[in-house]
């Protein structure tokens, strides 16, 4: 089964996996304007389908799920959450079906968290990582493909019976337990 990986903010990204967990498409999130471009959202999921009607396989995505955070303006959680609806209703009017996982859930995979470490930081580690599984990318720290790609690789896993997931709390134990 291919699966698609989608960091669903502005400077988030779409990426493709075929079968073999190998990246057939990596593309930012579009903006026109620097607001979403609902249309072109579309286009690129329709891409995606089209490359596993051609090859006769089946898609499935994982998108990040959002929330707002504390601390966080008002405006910055209305954005992040049109985003993650754009994103959903795309996915849903291209007739993919989704899973819904967090940013500790996807993260904790491929690195352990730290405590007290900058934000920067943390996002260098995970670029990192994303380096280290696709080799030969050219993954940049703020263009979003370097996350999507990992959240697709976490979903390959899964999706596909692969890596189990890397539970930190007891809270987790239970999610980690729970189909998607």
């Amino acid at each position: 089964m291919n699966t698609i990986g989608i960091d669903p903010g502005k400077s988030g990204a779409l990426v493709l996996l075929d079968r073999e967990g190998l990246i057939v498409k990596a593309e930012r999130t579009p903006l026109l304007g620097g607001e979403y471009n609902r249309a072109a959202m579309l286009d690129m999921l329709l891409d995606c389908t089209r490359h596993c009607l051609m090859r006769l396989d089946a898609a499935r995505a994982v998108i990040e799920r959002q929330q707002a955070m504390p601390g966080q303006g008002r405006s910055s959680a209305v954005t992040i959450g049109y985003g993650y609806g754009l994103w959903l209703m795309a996915l849903t009017s291209a007739g993919i079906p989704f899973d819904e996982t967090t940013a500790q859930k996807w993260q904790y995979e491929f690195i352990t968290r730290k405590p007290k470490e900058p934000p920067k930081a943390h996002k260098e580690r995970l670029l990192q990582a994303a380096r280290q599984q696709f080799p030969g990318q050219d993954f940049r720290l703020r263009d979003g493909r370097a996350d999507a790609a990992l959240i697709a690789l976490w979903g390959h896993r899964h999706l596909n019976g692969g890596a189990a997931v890397v539970a930190t709390d007891i809270d987790d134990v239970d999610e980690a337990l729970r189909p998607f």
